[in-house]
């Protein structure tokens, strides 16, 4: 956590995706725990929590534009 490694990795991956498919949002089915460490890259929520394989998951979309939506909920 110290070394911001999970920080650094999904920066380049969001680089990478940008890179291979253009301006398009990027959807994540993430663990609902780390919804607040995906905020904080951007991502937005959509819907509501799940539970996938035991564990409560959440629906989230980094729009194209990002720094100017960060921090708010999406309503889809």
């Amino acid at each position: 956590r110290q070394q911001r490694l999970g920080r650094n990795l999904m920066k380049e991956a969001i680089r990478e995706a940008r890179s291979r498919f253009g301006n398009h949002h990027i959807v994540i089915s993430a663990q609902y725990y780390l919804e607040n460490f995906y905020s904080s890259l951007g991502f937005l929520i959509v819907g509501e929590v799940y539970d996938e394989d035991g564990i409560q998951h959440i629906k989230m979309r980094l729009p194209f534009k990002a720094a100017s939506l960060r921090g708010r909920r999406l309503c889809v």
